[in-house]
């Protein structure tokens, strides 16, 4: 939409006095004001850089950080833009460029951007960047590193494959792709502070319970090289938050090829959710979904299987439809933006009385031994005594999945046993191939004939694909608008929130 002055604007009533709540607001910058001066005075060097006296870039978590450095400050100028002070915007900028010279000197950013890793730490690293566009979109300095960061995941970029439409890695950045998850060993888990979100694979033959993982270097190796090789290549569908990087260029600089990227990108997903209920997690290195995983459309690195779900899968998908929406105008794009959110919230209604809760796990499902991380499908799980076997599990569905306990429901196909840690005892749960569906959209990338089964089969029938032709535009032409408004997306400190989890006992 072109406005070619702003509009005009009448008041009528007369007001002798503030209203409440303006007064309220005004003193609530007053307390921010008084806030963000104390911690620049208490926590910050001279320059500008956090008081810091370790090091990153070391150990088996050596990419993590770069975010929690610039979060402490990544507010700062959406309280100048909302009415604080002049210089709270200049002690960011200096915060920004000290604690940039900062991480460099440690070894995690390359010409001002981070090294590798992944899109869901990024998007909340680059919050503090975004506000200080927004609130001087004219600084030459911004926009030049802007069209530069940019760059990176454009064609001619060391992170984009065009001919797959994939960024090529779930960790990349201002060095291309970062393959696996650490430059120090392949090992899994890499810390005890993951053991609650349970196995990423917890289908594959070198899976076992998290803590003998843990004790057994050896095996955590085993684990973690397939690990390594499953989900530390190809694409995943949290790198939609770089379409917030690019999208901000073009904001700022206007160049068509950032924002031609951000359609293309964002529409290769869209696709990829053509002809399916839910939309995958993960491409691989040829853009099929489940290439590296088996077929499954989940397992991808923060997809719907690990860590964390369904938020790191709902607000990447967000961020790219919101951003492609907001260059083309063509709200079909929010399509993919429901999608994760819709399917969850009706899944339970469908299956029982199961809530939302985190994310599924391979093999099938079951609220057992993830901390209820599967995501939106009901239990269906059996319970065995501690120390027994996989081999000897029993399996079960509960009356509210649709059948009688003890008995899989029509759909399902439990030819194995997955399985986890819960307390003193362990679930295990059915899991087996099935074919996929039969009808796929015109355009879209094939996935092997023989898959997993959907972990929602367990509890509801096969629902029907969807029909062969789509109303959904295939190819939107990318036209550059006259006046695009000033915002970009990413994905921030909220995703890392679960859903409510209620107890599958």
């Amino acid at each position: 939409m072109h406005i070619s002055h702003p509009p005009a604007v009448r008041a009528s009533r007369v007001l002798t006095s503030p209203p409440r709540w303006a007064g309220l607001q005004r003193e609530l910058f007053a307390a921010q004001d008084k806030a963000w001066r104390i911690f620049s005075d208490r926590y910050t060097e001279g320059d500008g850089r956090l008081v810091f006296r370790d090091t990153l870039g070391q150990g088996l978590d050596g990419r993590d950080g770069v975010d929690d450095f610039y979060e402490a400050f990544f507010n700062w100028p959406t309280l100048y833009l909302l009415g604080g002070s002049a210089d709270v915007l200049a002690a960011a900028r200096r915060h920004w460029r000290g604690v940039t010279r900062q991480l460099t000197e440690m070894g995690m950013l390359v010409d001002g951007f981070e090294r590798g890793y992944d899109w869901f730490h990024q998007g909340e690293g680059m919050l503090l960047f975004y506000g200080l566009c927004m609130a001087e979109p004219d600084d030459g300095e911004l926009r030049e590193l802007a069209g530069r960061f940019a760059d990176l995941y454009l064609p001619g970029g060391p992170n984009y494959d065009p001919g797959h439409r994939i960024i090529r890695a779930p960790h990349n950045g201002a060095a291309g792709p970062r393959w696996g998850f650490s430059d120090h060993d392949v090992y899994f888990p890499w810390s005890l502070a993951l053991r609650p979100y349970g196995l990423p694979l917890d289908w594959i033959a070198e899976a076992a319970p998290f803590d003998e993982l843990a004790a057994d270097p050896e095996r955590a190796r085993a684990y973690g090289r397939v690990m390594w090789d499953r989900m530390g290549r190809g694409d995943t569908i949290v790198n939609l938050a770089a379409t917030g990087l690019v999208t901000n260029a073009y904001l700022l600089g206007g160049d068509p090829r950032h924002a031609a990227w951000v359609v293309e990108y964002t529409g290769a997903w869209r696709e990829r959710l053509d002809g399916r209920e839910v939309v995958p997690d993960n491409a691989g290195t040829h853009g099929i979904v489940g290439e590296h995983l088996d077929g499954r459309w989940y397992g991808g690195h923060y997809g719907w299987s690990w860590p964390h779900g369904l938020p790191p899968v709902g607000t990447a998908a967000i961020v790219g439809a919101v951003n492609a929406t907001l260059l083309t105008g063509d709200r079909s794009y929010l399509e993919l933006a429901r999608n994760p959110w819709t399917w969850c919230s009706a899944t339970p209604r469908r299956c029982g009385p199961a809530r939302c809760p985190r994310s599924p796990n391979a093999g099938g499902p079951t609220c057992a031994g993830w901390r209820a991380s599967r995501p939106c499908w009901p239990r269906c799980a059996a319970t065995t005594p501690a120390g027994s076997t996989t081999t000897s599990c029993r399996r079960s569905c509960p009356s509210p999945c649709g059948s009688s306990a003890g008995t899989p429901p029509t759909g399902s196909a439990s030819t194995g046993c997955a399985w986890g840690r819960a307390g003193t005892g362990r679930r295990c749960t059915p899991s087996g191939p099935r074919r996929s569906r039969a009808t796929r959209s015109p355009g879209t990338s094939t996935s092997p004939a023989a898959t997993p089964a959907s972990p929602s089969a367990c509890c509801k029938a096969p629902s029907t694909p969807a029909p062969s032709g789509s109303s959904r535009s295939r190819t939107t032409r990318w036209t550059r608008p006259s006046a695009p408004t000033r915002s970009a997306s990413t994905t921030g400190r909220t995703a890392t929130r679960s859903s409510p989890r209620r107890s599958c006992n």
